[in-house]
């Protein structure tokens, strides 16, 4: 009697429940509802009640928005969602003209399920209410709602997000679910009122907040269960464009993105045998979890799950998997978030840094507590086949504000987990650089800045760009772990590779196997460079034993490290390379203070373990320079020189041809280091300057503290060579391509030929008048010779070469020295105006074409006065156009210069000076001497005058013959 009751209840309660059927065949009537009188689509039911089911049958058309709100035990099915045959499943096909609103909204719901259905182009904007104004575009939303359920649905070709779940509460479970092909074009991607971001694009965006984002309120958000299983993520795309929004992170995830925004607590996430394949986002191309701020006790189990072919949507970002991190924050820390992915496999994932997996952590700040760490663990998974410019598998860093910080609120591990055929990209970018630049970063599994654990046995096979990378961070290696790297190559170690202040730890009963690494450079199994301020301390050796039980000694480790068949192209440290051994050195102090040998430790040292592996295998920085000779070596301005010096290493052995080293000379030095030489490679270095020149040459390997000095001496150029002023190097006397001393002879060859070409022009240019008795003036008269008449017949055979000289030679071109700087700027002026002028630009084509004859003659004198290179031959003109007032004129000269000064150098100035006035004087005594002679003959003062107007004309001679005497003795 009691069993038939309950039936009797549960049959009402079935009758009791509001079923609505849809098809796409049925009535637009107001009675339509039932199973005789189906709806045509969503929009035509008026009104929602709790315990409504609604079946719809085939494919319906929503063209609208659809507001569910404060409905308990809400269903979507299929009319065949109890039949195997799941291509009959309904959809719900969105048609939203122009990208008009449709789709469905359900807010402050309970008890929610889709099953078996399809929901196809929708696409809404929505205002995030915890956001400020923000939007998200999706197909459907559903805001604080509990308990929620998706079995077999598909939510694809949605324009924005797929599915947006808002403050979700209670069960949340997805199963056997497909969103595909979720995206948001970037004509949408802008809200049109404000002109702030619409974010989209995800195929399912959970997003949790407590509260506004800029409120600090003290409740916390409502805890949900999520568990999504066996659900494809398929090209999902985020590409919005405008990443400088100040909610950047809802650019991120684009399979699934999970967002704890404030005050998120007490949630679980379950992900369990779901596919992620060819989604993308700015970061977590396939999927995201990240905290904003006060995340506390969350987790995520994320297990058999697959990510391929997911990448990033923008150039210079990474995590095209995945991403996993915290927010900076400067007040109370997240804490105590627990994330832990097993038994997944990250396959051909891209992206510009961190294609596999992205973790990024928060700063611990030392003034702040932490009641527990964050943990993210990766246990059993495999990294295959991904690709990037940086770090194409792990990239695990400090978040973008922590960079300056040295402790994290993060511990991430990896335990039983390889890494295989990973490769570093070349990255090029042709709307930045030139399509032959690229970049290329070094790294398959890079650690930045903090320590990452390793438990087990972890596999680094077929690697392409050193395995593991440390950049001022640490790999810690448990007790019992296994660690092999085999096959992997780089430019500079294989296997490891440290820089800044690295280091690997490890606990006792570790292994490290390195079998068949190479490098291109140096370092086939591991590379190694610490900074050059800590080389005496024992705390920078690369090596770290670290034993947490206090019943072992803590000084003597049995780990072990072995080494088979690695190499490297120059030959040179085939399994390690250190830039220095010495803190390694210390790290080995003995009980008596002694310090090992570097040839001595790796040979039987139990401080840093055992290792199988020749001496000749290992290879440090340069530390000890042998130089072949003590004198000042001896060197041809603008030869190449092979310096005899030898640089050896802490193994002894011959580094010389594999460092670089940085020259330097004393300071006030004349000698340079010719240009392409700033750097010394394979002992070579050129030089400039004066032979007998002498300076001290220092080298500095690079990133160290080590040097040589030795003292350097320019020789005199070989037979057949000179001195070039202008380069200071040796140049072949007879080389065509010697073009400084072309423009010198061109330059003195046209001094002579214009002194000589005017003299000779006015010369046949000058004429006399004759006077007779009486006063009386005759024709003129040629003045070199009384027997031509002026422009006669005869005359004009020389008078018409003297003016064509005059016009074409003599006149033109101390025009163009005086006025070309003029020219310039005249023409710069009238281009602003005239466009022929401006196309043209005629005297700016002759001036560079001519620069180098006209530096040649105007290169001594000071900028503002150039033109004084023209002056100086209008001065030789007009002293043949005077004759008689020579004397005066270079008075006149004189006067201008010693006013202006217009050489460079104050000693050409003086010369100039003397010049003129010595000029001056020898013009006064030829005409003195020729009144004396006219009218007194040859008196004793006129021989006087004579002999000092001789010493005259003689004086710069001697003065340039002494200094060049001069000269040579100094140099000898």
């Amino acid at each position: 009697m009691i069993l038939l009751l309950l039936f009797l209840l549960l049959l009402i309660q079935g009758f009791a429940s509001n079923e609505i059927y849809i098809s796409s065949n049925g009535s637009s009537e107001a009675s339509c509802g039932s199973i005789h009188s189906l709806c045509l689509s969503l929009s035509d039911i008026t009104q929602w009640e709790n315990d409504t089911v609604v079946i719809i049958e085939g494919s319906i058309v929503l063209d609208r928005v659809i507001k569910i709100h404060s409905i308990h035990n809400l269903t979507f099915t299929s009319l065949s969602a109890n039949s195997n045959e799941k291509e009959k499943a309904a959809i719900i096909n969105c048609v939203c003209p122009s990208y008009n609103n449709c789709g469905l909204i359900i807010e402050d719901c309970q008890d929610v399920t889709f099953n078996e259905l399809s929901v196809f182009g929708c696409s809404m904007k929505y205002e995030i209410q915890v956001l400020m104004g923000y939007y998200y575009r999706s197909g459907i939303i559903m805001n604080t709602t509990n308990s929620i359920a998706l079995s077999n649905v598909s939510i694809s070709n949605n324009i924005g997000t797929g599915l947006l779940l808002i403050n979700a509460a209670g069960n949340i479970t997805i199963e056997g679910s497909i969103f595909s092909n979720n995206s948001i074009p970037f004509a949408l991607q802008h809200n049109s009122s404000n002109g702030r971001a619409v974010h989209g694009g995800t195929g399912l965006v959970i997003l949790i907040s407590a509260c506004e984002i800029i409120n600090n309120c003290s409740h916390v958000s409502a805890s949900g269960n999520y568990t999504i299983r066996d659900t494809l993520f398929k090209n999902n795309t985020v590409n919005l464009t405008n990443t400088s929004s100040r909610y950047w992170f809802l650019s991120y995830g684009g399979g699934l993105g999970i967002l704890l925004i404030l005050n998120v607590q007490r949630n679980t996430f379950n992900v369990e045998g779901s596919t992620f394949i060819s989604n993308a986002a700015y970061t977590g191309g396939g999927m995201v979890w990240h905290c904003a701020k006060f995340c506390n006790n969350n987790s995520m189990n994320l297990s058999r799950c697959s990510f391929s072919n997911n990448y990033v949507s923008a150039n210079d970002s990474g995590g095209g998997a995945m991403s996993i991190g915290i927010e900076s924050y400067s007040r109370n820390v997240s804490s105590s978030n627990n994330i832990t992915v097993t038994e997944a496999t990250f396959s051909s994932n891209t992206g510009y840094y961190a294609a596999g997996v992205l973790v990024y952590c928060n700063a611990l700040d030392p003034d702040k507590s932490i009641k527990s760490y964050n943990y993210v663990t990766f246990i059993e998974s495999n990294w295959e086949n991904n690709s990037g410019t940086a770090s194409p598998a792990v990239y695990v860093e400090p978040n973008i504000k922590s960079q300056y910080y040295s402790t994290f609120t993060t511990i991430t591990t990896f335990k039983n987990c390889s890494f295989s055929n990973n490769t570093i990209q070349k990255y090029y970018d042709p709307a930045k650089a030139p399509s032959y630049t690229f970049k290329e970063d070094v790294g398959v599994f890079v650690i930045a800045k903090l320590t990452v654990y390793f438990k087990g046995n972890n596999t680094f096979y077929n690697n392409s760009g050193t395995a593991l990378y440390l950049m001022s961070g640490s790999a810690f290696f448990e007790r019992g772990a296994v660690t092999v790297f085999i096959s992997n190559t780089g430019t500079t170690g294989g296997a490891i590779r440290l820089v800044g202040y690295s280091n690997i730890q490890y606990n006792n009963d570790t292994i490290f196997e390195f079998t068949n690494n190479s490098a291109s450079f140096v370092g086939g199994a591991i590379y190694v460079s610490i900074g050059s301020t800590i080389l005496l301390s024992s705390q920078s050796c690369f090596l770290q034993y670290r034993n947490d039980d206090e019943t072992e000694h803590s000084y003597e480790t049995n780990a072990h490290f072995t080494f088979i068949d690695n190499w490297s192209s120059t030959k040179i440290a085939d399994s390690i390379f250190l830039n220095t051994i010495r803190p390694c050195q210390f790290a080995c102090l003995t009980q008596s203070g002694s310090v090992p040998n570097p040839t001595e430790l790796f040979q039987n040292q139990s401080c840093i373990g055992k290792f199988d592996i020749e001496n000749n295998e290992i290879a440090s920085g340069g530390s000890l320079f042998k130089i072949n000779q003590s004198v000042n070596f001896s060197i041809v301005p603008g030869r190449t020189f092979s310096l005899p010096l030898t640089l050896f290493d802490d193994m002894g052995q011959n580094v010389t041809n594999k460092t670089i080293f940085q020259p330097s000379l004393s300071s006030g030095s004349n000698i340079k280091v010719s240009s392409g030489f700033e750097f010394v490679a394979a002992n070579k270095i050129q030089f400039t300057g004066k032979p007998g020149e002498t300076s001290n040459l220092t080298l500095k390997i690079l990133g160290t503290d080590t040097g040589a000095s030795i003292g350097i001496e320019l020789a005199s150029c070989p037979p057949g060579y000179i001195i070039d002023d202008d380069s200071s190097i040796c140049v072949c006397s007879a080389s065509q391509n010697n073009k400084s001393l072309t423009y010198r002879g061109l330059t003195a060859f046209l001094v002579m030929s214009y002194f000589q070409c005017s003299r000779i022009s006015f010369i046949l240019l000058n004429y006399g008048t004759p006077h007779g008795i009486g006063g009386n003036l005759y024709r003129p008269l040629v003045f070199w010779d009384g027997s031509l008449e002026y422009f006669s017949p005869h005359h004009l055979q020389y008078a018409i070469p003297a003016i064509i000289s005059l016009i074409i030679f003599i006149l033109p071109f101390p025009l163009i020295l005086t006025f070309d700087g003029l020219l310039l700027k005249v023409e710069s002026k009238l281009a602003i105006r005239f466009a022929f002028i401006r196309r043209l630009m005629p005297w700016t084509a002759i001036h560079y074409k001519v620069k180098p004859l006209l530096d040649s003659f105007q290169g001594p004198f000071k900028d503002q006065y150039r033109f004084f290179a023209g002056l100086y031959f209008f001065y030789r003109c007009i002293v043949l156009c005077l004759l008689v007032l020579a004397s005066m004129a270079l008075v006149v000269f004189l006067v201008i210069h010693a006013m202006a000064q217009p050489f460079q150098e104050k000693s050409h100035n003086v010369c100039a000076l003397l010049g003129f006035t010595n000029m001056a004087l020898i013009n006064a005594f030829t005409m003195r001497i020729y009144y004396l002679v006219s009218n007194y003959g040859y008196t004793a003062e006129t021989i006087t005058l004579q002999w000092i107007q001789m010493g005259l004309i003689y004086a710069p001679l001697f003065a340039a013959v002494l200094k060049e005497v001069c000269f040579d003795l100094m140099i000898f």
